[in-house]
């Protein structure tokens, strides 16, 4: 494990960023089932300890280029390097098999040596599946074992497909399946994980939405993507919950290659009982509508009836962050489980 902690420490080290030769490509294109398709996308990630510290290492695999990344002292170094799949244990990197092989026993890397010559690095894949891929360093024999982190929003944004605007997160706007996502309907269990060093959410305890949980939302439940008017950015919506019974919606500002620039949350039901609800506008604005309870005391989700209104706070993008540009309030009223748990009533319309 330590000279692989060394490999992966000398690219770094090194500056070997080759992405700018092969890219990162837009779309994936590998066909369902092969070793290309089982290997990218998802956040394959391996814990160990130098004898002094515990780290975190990470691969993620493209068309064309594997990016290691490692976790030290709160920072993130990472280097991509072109790689191809080969049945036999390649002596020379060719370039020509770069994003065209779909199938092979073998990952065969060119990066750089510990003394910054290059060089080429063969890994033969053990194990490949849903949970874990498992690899063998050609050259000196040490097998390292990588686990499934979920998939990461480049692989997630690039797949999704893209809701028309305005789009409103109704009580009725249902979980979608979509192609090339290992998604499923949010009452199931059969769901994957989405990378949970980015999305997580909170799990509600009162109506003031006070008292919470945090929580990773670590069962792959996406639900929509938007691109908004300026181009620029990509909303995505995920939640995080037991069912629809007690969901938390959050929704991530995101770039074109995936990185998650902001988050704010959207939506808000426990028990049943929606108090908090997200409008996406065609000027790309975001409506966020939310129950205020008149008392201060908490009130639990076991209540009969409440009195308080509705307030509705607008966000804008501003500087790649989602901002608050204004609000407004309903008058008061009383609030009943009921209301709130009828499916055809939304926030904004209580």
């Amino acid at each position: 494990m330590k000279k692989r902690l060394v490999y992966i420490t000398a690219l770094i080290l090194a500056g070997i960023i080759n992405s700018a030769v092969y890219g990162q490509v837009p779309y994936f294109y590998a066909q369902s089932g092969t070793t290309m398709e089982k290997l990218q996308g998802r956040i394959w990630g391996w814990e160990f300890h130098d004898g002094r510290d515990l780290h975190r290492s990470d691969l993620l695999y493209d068309l064309y280029a594997e990016t290691s990344s490692i976790y030290h002292e709160g920072k993130k170094l990472s280097a991509s390097n072109p790689f191809y799949l080969s049945n036999t244990i390649d002596v020379q990197f060719d370039d020509s098999k770069v994003g065209k092989t779909q199938n092979g026993k073998y990952l065969i890397r060119k990066g750089n040596g510990a003394l910054g010559s290059p060089t080429i690095f063969v890994d033969e894949i053990l194990t490949l599946n849903d949970k874990e891929l498992k690899t063998k360093y050609v050259t000196h024999g040490t097998v390292v074992t990588y686990k499934n982190l979920g998939y990461s929003m480049q692989y997630i944004i690039n797949k999704m497909n893209t809701e028309k605007l305005p789009f409103e997160g109704t009580k009725q706007a249902k979980f979608i399946e979509q192609s090339g996502l290992p998604i499923s309907n949010p009452t199931t269990s059969n769901t994957y994980s989405i990378d949970n060093s980015v999305v997580s959410a909170k799990l509600y305890k009162n109506v003031q939405l006070t008292e919470y949980e945090n929580v990773v939302v670590n069962e792959g439940k996406f639900f929509r993507k938007v691109q908004l008017s300026n181009g620029n950015y990509i909303v995505v919506v995920t939640f995080g919950g037991i069912g629809v019974s007690w969901r938390t919606d959050m929704l991530y500002l995101v770039d074109k290659n995936g990185n998650v620039l902001s988050s704010l949350e959207g939506g808000v039901t426990f028990s049943g009982m929606t108090v908090k609800q997200y409008r996406i506008m065609d000027s790309g604005s975001v409506f966020v509508s939310q129950v205020r309870p008149s008392s201060s005391t908490a009130l639990r989700f076991d209540l009969t009836s409440f009195s308080g209104y509705v307030e509705t706070l607008v966000y804008g993008i501003v500087d790649g962050k989602f901002k608050n540009m204004s609000g407004s309030g309903t008058s008061t009223k009383t609030f009943t489980k009921a209301l709130l748990s009828d499916p055809n009533k939304n926030v904004w319309q209580y």
